[in-house]
C-alpha cells in the first residue's frame, strides 16, 4: 500500500504528531506522481469503498481504500478513510500507520488529526486524545463531532467541566449531533459511547437546552445502563424544571428511582 517508514523516521513522524501545535513540524512526505487515470480510479474505488461501509461491509470497504490508496498515494483523505477502518476492524497499529501517513501528507488535515484522536481514544488514551481533538478543533472549529469526541475524552480524564463545555459546543453547531451519532464514520470519526455517565451527562446538556425529550431519552439510556448517583440526579441545576413534570416522575418510577428524602 506503502512504503513503510524506517524506525527512525517514524518515530520522528509520531513525535512530530504528538507535539503538533507546540512548533514541532510534521515532516512532509515525498509525494509520486500519480497520472491523471490513476487519480480518477483512485476516487471511484474510494466511492466504492464508501457505500460497502454504508452497509457494514467493512473488510470489503477496507479493500477498496487499500485499493485506491495504491492507486492515489499522495490522498490524506484515503488515508484517513484507510485508518477509520482498521480502527473499526481493531487493528490499531495499521490504524496508526495510515494517520501517520495521512497526516505527513497534509499536516493541517483536521479531520486526519480527529482520527489519530479517536484512535488514541480507544487505546484507552485520553490525555493524548484530547491534544489530538483540540488540534482538529484548531485546525477547522466548526465541525460538531470534533468537540463531541473531545467531550468524551474529558469525561474519560474524569473532567466534567470541560466535558460539559464541549458538549455545549457541539450542540450549537448541530443540534441533533448526539442522535446523529452512530460510531466511527468514514468522513468524521467518532467513538460512540452507551455507557451510564456519558448518556447521563448528554441528559444534562439536553435538558440545560430545554431540549427536554431528548433529555428524557438519555436519562432513560442511563438509568437502563446502570446510572445509580440519584444524589446527582436530585442536585443537578439542569433537570430542575424536569424534575416537575409527569414524565420525568413516570420514567424514575419506571426505574424504581425515588428522589424523596429517605
Amino acid at each position: 500500500m506503502f512504503k513503510a517508514a524506517t524506525p527512525c523516521a517514524r518515530f520522528c513522524i509520531l513525535i512530530s504528531l504528538a507535539a503538533a501545535g507546540c512548533g514541532i513540524r510534521i515532516p512532509h512526505v515525498e509525494k509520486a506522481t500519480v497520472p491523471p487515470e490513476s487519480l480518477a480510479k483512485a476516487n471511484t474505488v474510494a466511492r466504492e469503498g464508501d457505500i460497502a461501509m454504508a452497509r457494514g461491509e467493512t473488510y470489503a470497504a477496507l479493500i477498496k481504500y487499500l485499493d485506491a490508496a495504491k492507486l492515489n498515494p499522495n490522498s490524506e483523505v484515503i488515508f484517513n478513510k484507510v485508518a477509520i477502518t482498521y480502527t473499526k476492524l481493531g487493528y490499531y497499529d495499521k490504524a496508526h500507520d495510515a494517520i501517520v501517513r495521512s497526516l505527513a501528507l497534509s499536516h493541517g488535515y483536521a479531520f486526519g488529526f480527529n482520527t489519530l484522536g479517536t484512535i488514541q481514544l480507544v487505546e484507552k488514551k485520553p490525555g493524548a486524545a484530547i491534544k489530538s481533538f483540540r488540534r482538529a478543533i484548531s485546525l477547522n472549529s466548526d465541525v460538531p463531532f470534533f468537540y463531541l469526541n473531545l467531550g468524551n475524552a474529558y469525561l474519560e480524564k474524569k473532567q466534567d467541566v470541560k466535558a460539559m463545555q464541549a458538549f455545549r459546543q457541539a450542540l450549537a453547531l448541530d443540534p441533533q449531533v448526539f442522535s446523529r451519532q452512530a460510531g466511527i464514520g468514514v468522513q468524521s470519526a467518532s467513538v460512540q459511547f452507551n455507557d451510564s455517565t456519558r448518556n447521563y451527562f448528554l441528559a444534562r446538556v439536553y435538558a440545560e437546552r430545554g431540549q427536554d425529550e431528548l433529555a428524557l431519552d438519555f436519562l432513560k439510556k442511563a438509568l437502563a445502563s446502570g446510572f445509580t448517583d440519584f444524589e446527582k440526579l436530585k442536585k443537578d441545576k439542569e433537570f430542575e424544571k424536569l424534575r416537575n413534570t409527569k414524565a420525568f416522575k413516570e420514567l424514575l418510577e419506571e426505574y424504581g428511582v425515588s428522589l424523596s428524602p429517605s
